[in-house]
């Protein structure tokens, strides 16, 4: 604990010995003040004695701390409703940060659902260009199938053609045969054998 000090001060012209643990500095101020206002009573009313003038600005003071202990009271108050508010909005904080931090998450599973996507649809791009040119080389396959087939057609048709030509030739050189060989009485006979013979292949 401090020990008192003692301070000489002056207080409306008169002289005090203050002592107490605060500074000389402090002591000094205060006496100053008190000195003030005292000389401001007197100026206003010179008529005054010493004690009432000391009376009045006892009043004045106390006035004046009695309203700055209510101006403290409404900062105290003011104080405490703006620190109640401050964790209101810290809650508020907290929560947005939870909230953003959500979304954040959200996002990237988004963000990773349309790479996913993204790889999906090139994969898919990718099988239906494999495919579209699949589909091409079939319908050339097809077409190169479809002109042998008929160019097969074509020649079957030439080769039947050609069968039936040399069919009618053999069947004419048969005849030939039989008219210069054979006697000509017996050559009906044997022209229905032939027509016979060659209506089977």
């Amino acid at each position: 604990m401090k020990e008192p000090i003692s301070t000489q001060v002056s207080i409306f012209g008169e002289t005090y010995m203050l002592k107490g643990t605060a500074p000389p500095e402090h002591l000094r101020r205060v006496a100053e003040y008190v000195d003030a206002k005292m000389k401001e009573i007197a100026r206003r009313n010179d008529r005054l004695d010493h004690k009432k003038t000391a009376v009045l600005a006892a009043l004045n003071i106390a006035d004046e701390l009695m309203r700055l202990e209510r101006e403290r009271t409404e900062v105290a108050e003011g104080l405490a409703a703006a620190r109640a508010l401050v964790r209101e909005r810290e809650q508020d904080v907290r929560r947005l940060e939870a909230e953003l931090d959500e979304a954040r998450r959200e996002r990237e599973a988004l963000a990773r659902q349309e790479a996913e996507l993204r790889k999906e649809r090139d994969e898919l791009r990718t099988a239906l260009e494999a495919l579209a040119r699949e589909r091409e080389e079939l319908r050339r396959e097809r077409a190169d199938l479809l002109r042998e087939n008929e160019a097969l057609r074509h020649e079957r048709t030439e080769l039947l053609r050609e069968r039936d030509e040399l069919r009618r030739e053999r069947d004419e050189l048969f005849l030939l045969l039989d008219e210069t060989s054979a006697p000509r009485e017996a050559a009906p006979a044997r022209i229905i054998r032939r027509e016979n013979t060659g209506s089977g292949g």
